[in-house]
């Protein structure tokens, strides 16, 4: 406790690398610490400074993702003794959440990596969905009214492949995940010809060779073909939209004027 920035910080969350004796404690001041669990009590190696309180850490293929703040940082996993030399090798968000406005924090994080899918719940309901060596999220999924504080992963059937998300309106909700890792990729409409967009759009987000119209997440996707509809509860609307739009209706008034 002796380590903590300050009287009012607390140990936060915890995460067993158990290959290596070693475990790994988030703090609210934003720090992880690394002991050495193979004696007891436990020996101190290292602590890593993050910038936001850490609320969730997972373990997966020689990383450590770290959810603090409004994302997850991917930190080497660094061999025993050589804990000094980790660092940071990616982040994650989700650029249209509107964090500043919401005051959403990402509470939970899981890892798929045989599907290398990273997931992230955040305290407004929301379930990010990131694709391996992307940076911005590829769906925001509204799992839950608030509070996605808990993800889990399952690969194997009978449950999986699925992701369940635990929230604080009481539910636990399994989200079938089908295809391969080459069937998820985000969306980018540059270059794409106005005539062809229709075409692809289905295939753009969720990616080539699903087939037969199946998509990747169940419950049926709003029960449409329109995945593109601004009412859909399983997509972002705001990831779809450029940089340079603007928020405000009159863009389409005055065009009429």
């Amino acid at each position: 406790m002796k380590r903590l920035r300050g009287e009012s910080d607390y140990l936060s969350c915890s995460c067993l690398d158990d290959e290596t004796d070693r475990a790994f404690i988030g703090t609210s001041g934003g720090d992880v610490f690394i002991l050495n669990i193979a004696m007891n009590p436990p020996n101190f190696m290292h602590t890593l400074e993050l910038d936001k309180p850490v609320a969730a850490m997972a373990i997966a293929r020689e990383q450590v993702f770290v959810a603090h703040g409004d994302c997850i940082s991917v930190m080497s996993l660094q061999a025993h003794g050589q804990e000094a030399k980790t660092a940071k090798v990616a982040s994650h968000r989700v650029r249209h959440l509107r964090i500043e406005e919401t005051d959403a924090s990402i509470l939970s994080v899981a890892v798929a990596p045989e599907r290398d899918l990273l997931f992230g719940g955040y305290s407004d309901g929301s379930v990010a969905v990131w694709k391996s060596g992307e940076s911005e999220a590829l769906m925001v999924l509204k799992a839950h009214q608030c509070d996605a504080a808990q993800l889990v992963w399952v690969e194997s059937p009978p449950w999986g492949p699925s992701l369940f998300t635990g929230g604080g309106d009481g539910k636990v909700t399994a989200w079938h995940l089908a295809g391969g890792s080459e069937d998820y990729f985000l969306w980018r409409p540059q270059g794409v010809a106005s005539e062809d967009l229709a075409s692809q759009a289905g295939a753009a987000i969720f990616g080539a060779g699903i087939g037969d119209g199946a998509d990747p997440f169940a419950p049926a996707f709003g029960n449409s073909g329109d995945v593109f509809r601004m009412d859909n509860p399983r997509v972002n609307p705001n990831a779809l939209r450029r940089d340079d739009e603007s928020d405000s209706d009159n863009d389409i008034a005055d065009a009429f004027r």
